[in-house]
């Protein structure tokens, strides 16, 4: 099983370092924090309020990188 620095590593060297976009790399995170937690349970759990509150970071942000994801 893959956990999240591997995965991580293969999308994001994946066009070469540096190639991929900051919106891209937040939503890459978010997308695998979904998947393997951080450091509990997967986020994917969680409401986009709490999970605003977990990474410290606005609920529009939250929400932007989850429909990005999809």
């Amino acid at each position: 099983m893959s956990n999240f620095k591997e995965d991580f590593l293969k999308h994001y060297l994946n066009f070469g370092l540096g190639a991929m976009p900051k919106s891209d790399i937040d939503a890459l995170v978010m997308h695998l924090l979904d998947i393997h937690g951080n450091g509990g349970p997967p986020l994917a759990i969680y409401s986009n309020q709490t999970v605003s509150e977990i990474l410290k970071t606005p609920v529009t942000k939250i929400k932007k990188c989850a429909m990005t994801q999809h």
